[in-house]
């Protein structure tokens, strides 16, 4: 993470190149500005010093002195319309006898953009967001309207706040302790002891512990708004979503084999007891059917008669 800090620093280093996009020197609406003007060195070969008389809208005339080597000169203007506006220069001899100064020779202007506060200000922070990291531009932003800075408004009228300016240390501050403190990380290897102390890859988020203890998951912003309100938040470790759903997929199809496995053992032992049944079937009827066959084949028993002792024979003596 690079420090908030850092990117002050680059951004003050560029701030100050009062410039715009068009390579136009940039000064600001009803202010008192102080311009570095230079006149073209072509036209002062063999030149060490000359004069010119300055043309600013709103203001007289006045004469101006420039010297070799850089021939430059400051303008002051406080400018009273918005826009591109010309500073004229031309050349006058400036008389004071034997320090008589010689006019510059010939003519000309430069075209001064004219921009509002605010204007300035919204491109010094585009250009600071454009150079700070997603979260960094985050963190200040969520700043900036904690302090109720005003940093961006297309209304010429509201008074926005610079990001040199010094309301704003205490949020580049608060920014840099937020992101020196443990972040969440992704990627990372991870127990879950619900699942039996399962090791696998974890993601972290930003949570906020609630009252009954339990971790919510939440935003960066959320996070950043807490740290400013001066509340702690926490990280909240969870199981990486894509390595989830490849060990889900995973169990599935282990449950699944294992279903098939029991499936495949219940139908053996179906198939025994049906195979068994039959057997022990087959085996009563094969005793039926000999049972019958020996009923059938058993001989009749022979007729015995009897001689009852009161009968007496034709053939006995008589007594």
């Amino acid at each position: 993470m690079i420090k908030v800090a850092l990117f002050l620093c680059i951004l003050l280093s560029k701030s100050f190149v009062a410039f715009s996009q068009n390579n136009l020197p940039v000064v600001i609406y009803g202010q008192a500005n102080q311009v570095k003007l230079k006149i073209p060195e072509q036209r002062l070969s063999n030149i060490a010093k000359c004069n010119i008389d300055v043309m600013i809208p709103g203001k007289n005339v006045y004469g101006q002195e420039v010297e070799s080597p850089s021939f430059e000169f400051l303008v002051d203007i406080t400018p009273q319309e918005l826009g591109i506006i010309a500073i004229k220069w031309e050349g006058k001899t400036k008389f004071r006898g034997l320090a008589t100064v010689m006019a510059c020779p010939g003519d000309g202007a430069f075209n001064i953009n004219v921009v509002s506060n605010s204007q300035q200000i919204r491109e010094l922070w585009s250009k600071f967001f454009k150079q700070a990291s997603a979260e960094t531009g985050e963190c200040v932003k969520v700043g900036l309207n904690y302090f109720n800075i005003k940093y961006d408004s297309l209304d010429p009228l509201t008074q926005l706040i610079s990001p040199e300016d010094f309301k704003i240390k205490p949020i580049y501050e608060k920014c840099d302790n937020f992101f020196k403190l443990p972040q969440p990380k992704n990627s990372i290897s991870c127990v879950i002891p619900v699942l039996n102390n399962l090791r696998t890859i974890c993601d972290g988020s930003y949570a906020e512990r609630l009252n009954d203890g339990r971790l919510r998951v939440i935003s960066l912003n959320d996070a950043l708004k807490l740290h400013f309100e001066g509340k702690t938040w926490a990280i909240s470790i969870s199981e990486n979503v894509g390595v989830k759903e490849i060990r889900l997929r995973a169990d599935e199809n282990i449950k699944a084999r294992e279903i098939a496995i029991r499936e495949q053992e219940l139908r053996l032992k179906e198939e025994e007891l049906k195979r068994r049944e039959e057997e022990a079937s087959r085996l009563r009827n094969e005793a039926e059917r000999i049972r019958a066959q020996s009923d059938v084949k058993k001989p009749a028993s022979p007729a015995v008669n009897k001689i009852s002792p009161s009968s007496s024979s034709p053939n006995a003596p008589g007594f």
